[in-house]
């Protein structure tokens, strides 16, 4: 088993599809927490050359955006394209609360999952701290 099929087995059971054609678009998270967001996302059909915008968020919130155009030779190397699927996101910790937070995550502005993060009081005073500690 490959470790991107490892990786979308982890994460399985905290993704549901909502609203969107399951062949609009296909996302795998590497990770997510209060610091970063990062993985690999495309529009399916695409040759992997054409960046698409990721975002999630919470409620009308912005946790984090940005373009899934990140080289990454794991996705070369399985013919995806140029490789240039992959992003790694700052997490705007502020935007999210202690215990259960439901995130939507768009591709180019279209829903495509509901992501569940459960998240505790040690995880923001840690991100606190070193934004506090930061020169």
């Amino acid at each position: 088993m490959n470790v991107l099929k490892k990786v979308k087995n982890k994460v399985k059971n905290k993704l549901d599809t909502i609203g969107v054609p399951v062949d609009y678009a296909e996302i795998c998270i590497d990770k997510l927490d209060v610091n970063v967001f990062r993985g690999w996302a495309r529009k399916v059909g695409d040759q992997g050359n054409v960046p698409c915008t990721v975002k999630l968020c919470q409620e009308e919130r912005i946790v984090a955006q940005g373009k899934a155009n990140d080289y990454r030779d794991d996705l070369h190397d399985l013919g995806y394209g140029n490789g240039c699927l992959g992003f790694s996101l700052t997490v705007d910790w502020r935007a999210l609360d202690v215990g259960e937070n439901k995130l939507t995550l768009y591709v180019d502005d279209k829903k495509v999952r509901v992501v569940r993060i459960t998240l505790g009081i040690p995880d923001f005073i840690g991100v606190a701290i070193k934004e506090h500690c930061a020169p």
